[in-house]
């Protein structure tokens, strides 16, 4: 994709990649916040916020290193 994109590998790591991967929920969290269950739209949201940081981003960390990309976790 980086190749026939404009888009930096930077940038579809840490932006399209998460979106993308969490579409699901973010559909579930709007869809609960329709009926009005804000606790449930609650924990859907900062799960997934919590979700990204703390396993999506070391792990594309993780799979550059096992391409032999050079990446790095500091932003």
């Amino acid at each position: 994709m980086v190749t026939h994109t404009p888009l930096s590998e930077g940038f579809i790591s840490l932006i399209i990649l998460p979106i993308a991967g969490n579409a699901a929920e973010h559909i579930t969290a709007m869809t609960v916040a329709r009926k009005n269950k804000m606790d449930l739209t609650l924990g859907v949201s900062v799960g997934s916020s919590v979700q990204i940081p703390f396993f999506v981003t070391p792990m594309v960390v993780f799979i550059g290193w096992g391409m032999e990309r050079d990446m790095t976790s500091l932003f």
